[in-house]
């Protein structure tokens, strides 16, 4: 899994967040979240963006980089601290097909805020030819 560390940036002028999921999205992905015996279910295996397979690398490298510029933790919310874990599946063309919370941290802000990451750093390049296009799973880790 895609392990992405953030600690607490200063920022010039400390706001609430302004989050880019309604609730009404938020409880909509919180109802489509999966538990651990309806990921078992699933059809078809998951590939950790911080895969070893050198197929993988070079286009993975470049999702993180684009998630990691759009993940914020603003300080209003640096107060909360978790680990989340979310599934996510590109189109061929690199367009997010759809994100889902597998793991929650516990604190919605922080579920919140990976998943708006993830939604903000698409589209992608798109998906290298020749290579199987399975989910993929990040893990984020505020502390």
């Amino acid at each position: 899994m895609a392990l992405f560390r953030v600690k607490p940036r200063p920022r010039v002028k400390p706001k609430l967040p302004k989050f880019d999921l309604s609730d009404e999205a938020a409880d909509r992905i919180a109802k489509r979240s999966l538990s651990d015996k309806d990921l078992e279910k699933e059809e078809g295996e998951t590939i950790s963006l911080d895969t070893r397979d050198f197929r993988y690398a070079s286009y993975f490298a470049h999702i993180k980089r684009k998630i990691q510029n759009a993940w914020i933790w603003p300080v209003a919310a640096q107060r909360n601290r978790g680990e989340l874990l979310l599934r996510f599946k590109l189109r061929k063309d690199g367009t997010l097909a759809e994100v889902r919370l597998i793991k929650s941290a516990g604190v919605r802000v922080l579920d919140d805020l990976a998943m708006a990451a993830v939604t903000k750093a698409a589209p992608f390049e798109p998906f290298p030819e020749g290579l199987e296009r399975k989910p993929i799973t990040a893990t984020f880790v505020y502390e």
